[in-house]
């Protein structure tokens, strides 16, 4: 029965590195993945969208409704 030690201390052994590896991984991956990240930037919501364009000659006049979240200037056209 002594010559059956060794390989049986050898398969401990390779098994014991074998979880210590996985468990370092697992720690690994999961401290990565919940770490927090930035936030993102918020966004200007300015959207506009064209209703009408009249022209008689002489006057342009268009109308524009505001479809965004932000207030919308319009300088000029």
């Amino acid at each position: 029965m002594v010559r059956g030690v060794a390989p049986l201390a050898a398969s401990l052994l390779v098994l014991a590195i074998t979880v210590a590896a996985v468990l370092i991984t697992y720690l690994w991956v999961s401290s990565y993945a919940s770490s927090p990240r930035q936030p993102e930037p918020p966004q200007i919501r300015e959207l506009a969208k064209i209703e009408s364009v009249e022209y008689d000659g002489s006057k342009l006049k268009v109308t524009l409704r505001n479809i965004g979240s932000a207030k919308l200037t319009v300088d000029a056209l």
